[in-house]
């Protein structure tokens, strides 16, 4: 019988924040997910990509947002990329940030349709979102309080307006977390 497991990540945050900003961290290399959103920007390294149903090259300079409990998994080229020549930042964070009735707020329709698309894993590919977007990211550490908060929501807004945007996995792409995933 086939082993299949996903690992089921719980997201700890630094004390009285209630988002989790880790800079400069390895990229993940266990098929995993958690119940949380995760904005991923690759620093340094070259690879596949597992989002989903999706497998595709990534390269230093992509920006990817993923959504809750989406499957997904980082694999360097080199096996010496895994332990120096690779590094990403990874901003992650819980639905229940935002009201339960986004859907229903003007100022929030670009978020709430970025988070409902992130359900199948997005890359961004404007060049300009993604250097504003790790500008903000940047940011995060040295913030606290209501400022950290309200820049989350300039920069789910920010990516939320973008064009240039390729969604991960296919349509048809189902989860096959209740099968496979573990606490």
């Amino acid at each position: 019988m086939e082993s299949r497991i996903i690992d089921n990540r719980k997201i700890i945050c630094d004390a009285g924040c209630s988002f989790s900003y880790i800079s400069d961290s390895r990229l993940s290399t266990s098929l995993h997910c958690h119940p949380a959103y995760e904005l991923i920007y690759i620093r340094e390294g070259k690879g596949q990509e597992f989002v989903g149903d999706c497998v595709r090259n990534f390269n230093s300079g992509d920006l990817v947002l993923i959504g809750e409990n989406l499957p997904h998994l980082y694999l360097c080229d080199r096996l010496q990329d895994i332990e120096s020549g690779n590094s990403c930042d990874i901003l992650q964070f819980p639905g229940n940030l935002f009201p339960e009735n986004m859907n229903g707020i003007d100022e929030y329709a670009k978020i709430n349709r970025l988070l409902g698309n992130s359900a199948r894993g997005i890359l961004f590919r404007s060049e300009s979102t993604v250097r504003r977007a790790v500008t903000i990211m940047r940011k995060f550490n040295r913030q606290s309080g209501i400022n950290r908060l309200l820049s989350l929501i300039r920069l789910l807004h920010l990516l939320g307006g973008s064009a240039e945007t390729v969604s991960l996995s296919s349509l048809k792409y189902v989860s096959p977390l209740k099968e496979y995933m573990i606490d």
